[in-house]
């Protein structure tokens, strides 16, 4: 989790998108859960990333 705070610099709305994106990745491979290897590896879009800014 504490990775999770990192990499959205604590803001709730980016948690969320975060989590939503991961999730629907998750289910996408049949795996229907967010693993800590998910977050660790999660990269943010180029053109998400410019939404927060």
């Amino acid at each position: 989790m504490r990775h999770l705070a990192r990499i959205s610099d604590g803001v709730t709305a980016r948690v969320f998108a975060i989590l939503n994106e991961l999730a629907i990745e998750a289910i996408r491979a049949g795996a229907e859960r967010i693993t800590h290897e998910d977050i660790e590896s999660w990269k943010p879009a180029l053109e998400k990333e410019t939404m927060f800014a």
